[in-house]
């Protein structure tokens, strides 16, 4: 509950800050962990149990894993564009020659100095997740969540072609960082699109 939530939570401030366009980890990492400091306060109060403050201590050290990868990555140009995104207006997918309504929310849109644009999902868990084995089992999808992102994202990043991936949060540098989707070409998100279309179906 606590990386989830609360890391969200924390991740989404930061998100919104000026520091956003830092490339100092150290800076980064201090307000990750002060924002995690007030976050527990507010919802646990000054003396939170002893497993509270377990986790927040393990929290605090794959945020500052966060910040070193978060502060390389916008060295390389990257730069977040939107935090807990979601369409303002409806997004509908057409099935059958019938619109059906997509919703969600988008943890991060990055945008890169050269144009292109990222969708991140954040992933909090002990182990790195990848996307392609998530989403697909023998080459047949068994999830669209990313590609279902990537076409609730046209009002923002209009009709390019994204980098799909996981932003993960994991419990040691090795799984820490980003992974994307690669094989996510447009004829894949197209597949995927169809494969949403045959679940509607049934």
């Amino acid at each position: 509950m606590l990386f989830g939530i609360i890391g969200h939570e924390v991740l989404h401030r930061f998100g919104e800050s000026d520091l956003i366009a830092s490339t100092d980890p150290k800076a980064i990492a201090s307000y990750l962990n002060e924002a995690l400091i007030s976050e527990c306060s507010k919802r646990f109060g000054t003396a939170p149990l002893p497993a509270v403050q377990l986790q927040s201590r393990q929290l605090a050290y794959r945020l500052e894993l966060f910040a070193h990868c978060q502060a390389a990555r916008t060295a390389k140009g990257w730069h977040i564009e939107k935090v807990e995104w979601a369409p303002s207006g409806s997004v509908s997918l057409d099935v059958d020659g019938e619109d059906v309504a997509i919703e969600g929310r988008i943890d991060r849109i990055d945008r890169h100095e050269d144009g292109r644009w990222a969708i991140l999902d954040y992933k909090f868990g002990e182990k790195a997740k990848y996307p392609k084995n998530v989403h697909l089992r023998k080459d047949v999808w068994v999830n669209v969540q990313l590609p279902l992102y990537a076409l609730l994202a046209r009002e923002v990043i209009g009709d390019a072609h994204p980098d799909l991936g996981y932003f993960n949060l994991a419990a040691t540098e090795s799984d820490s960082g980003i992974q994307l989707a690669k094989a996510f070409d447009e004829a894949a998100l197209d597949s995927a699109l169809d494969a949403a279309r045959q679940v509607v179906r049934e």
